[in-house]
């Protein structure tokens, strides 16, 4: 894969480097305003970086993302845990729309178990400013009872939102929240089920490519 990202770099001209951390893409988002958020549950897991204390992962992400806010909530995903998992990625319940803009999974049925995971997540937003000191505009998506697929597991592409879709009655409201959150976007939905077989959904498994310079 680093051979691959390699050439792919000398391709668009652009510098590559392995940053000393255990992470993947979908373990943090970055606002392009000096904020990174991720999760607590993700990041400081002991089968990551056992070595390092969350000062020195912070100062890490900073040096190779060029942030200097990191903006912790506390939960991935209930069920992104174990081999097939993740250990909770940021973007199993999150998303960031814009600077300043996240938009955050909350489930308001009780019973569900990514309730009090989501509330927790929420407070922490809630409490938390960006690196531009500003408090975070929060557009919550509701899973609701029925959902078998992570909405915020969505890819933004040119003009475009790549959202998993279960085929059940949670999809209609989830699509309806996304094309308010994106207006200029079209939406298009995609198997998430299927796609989670695999491992992920489309945020985990495709990979922004920058514009690069001319060579």
């Amino acid at each position: 894969m680093h051979c691959c990202r390699g050439r792919l770099a000398e391709l668009f001209g652009l510098q590559f480097f392995k940053a000393p951390l255990v992470l993947e893409g979908g373990s943090f988002f970055v606002d392009g305003e000096g904020t990174v958020i991720a999760t607590e549950q993700c990041l400081l897991n002991p089968n990551r970086n056992p070595t390092l204390t969350r000062q020195q992962i912070e100062q890490r992400l900073h040096e190779h993302l060029g942030t200097t806010t990191v903006v912790w909530l506390p939960f991935g995903h209930s069920t992104d845990t174990g081999p097939a998992g993740t250990d909770g990625h940021v973007d199993g319940v999150a998303q960031f729309a814009g600077p300043a803009h996240v938009m955050l999974e909350v489930a308001s049925n009780p019973d569900s178990p990514e309730f009090e995971r989501g509330e927790q997540n929420l407070a922490r937003l809630r409490d938390a400013r960006d690196a531009a000191g500003r408090h975070f505009n929060i557009t919550i998506l509701d899973p609701g009872p029925a959902a078998t697929v992570s909405y915020a597991n969505h890819y933004l592409a040119n003009a475009a939102v790549i959202v998993p879709v279960g085929d059940n009655d949670a999809d209609g409201a989830a699509l309806a929240t996304l094309a308010a959150l994106y207006p200029d976007r079209e939406i298009v939905a995609v198997p998430g089920e299927t796609i989670a077989f695999g491992g992920g959904g489309p945020h985990c498994i495709t990979q922004q490519i920058p514009e690069g310079v001319a060579l």
